[in-house]
């Protein structure tokens, strides 16, 4: 009788650490068609992500070869990153799989026109995410209606 109590306790716990596991923000993936394991992936959240492209078009290095960067804090639901020119930060929602970042604010700094447009590329593709997949140490941001619109790679430091 014990020890079918136990095992029934063991079970009612392992599945609730399964479900708690399985509702994780940080490994949440855009689209069903590659799961990827929180243990192979980097955290979407807490992670320093590089831009590789943006709309199918390889990023260029910033000012002083700095590549853009993104970073999403989740303590503070705070997004932060480099255009290439200027810093940005603005609030970000995460709920039920969907990402939503509004009222993005950045410096107001100029630079060469082609990274001023790479910068508003950028902010403008920001605002339109709403998922994303991670998949090993690459983040992927998609559109409304399931459209890439920029690729990263997690930041060597990382």
């Amino acid at each position: 009788m014990k020890r079918t109590i136990f095992l029934a306790s063991t079970a009612a716990v392992l599945l609730a650490i399964g479900t708690a596991c399985s509702t994780s923000r940080a490994s949440a993936p855009a689209t069903p068609e590659t799961p990827v394991s929180p243990a192979e992936a980097k955290p979407f959240e807490g992670t320093t992500w590089q831009l590789l492209e943006l709309r199918g078009t390889a990023a260029r290095p910033g000012m002083k070869s700095e590549p853009p960067t993104v970073h999403f804090q989740a303590d503070v639901a705070s997004v932060r990153g480099h255009g290439g020119v200027n810093s940005f930060f603005g609030p970000y929602v995460l709920d039920a799989g969907t990402l939503r970042i509004e009222r993005l604010a950045s410096t107001r700094m100029a630079g060469p026109s082609e990274l001023m447009d790479q910068e508003s590329a950028l902010l403008t593709a920001l605002q339109a995410a709403r998922s994303w997949r991670v998949t090993g140490d690459e983040l992927e941001l998609f559109d409304a209606r399931g459209a890439m619109l920029g690729r990263f790679r997690a930041a060597a430091s990382e």
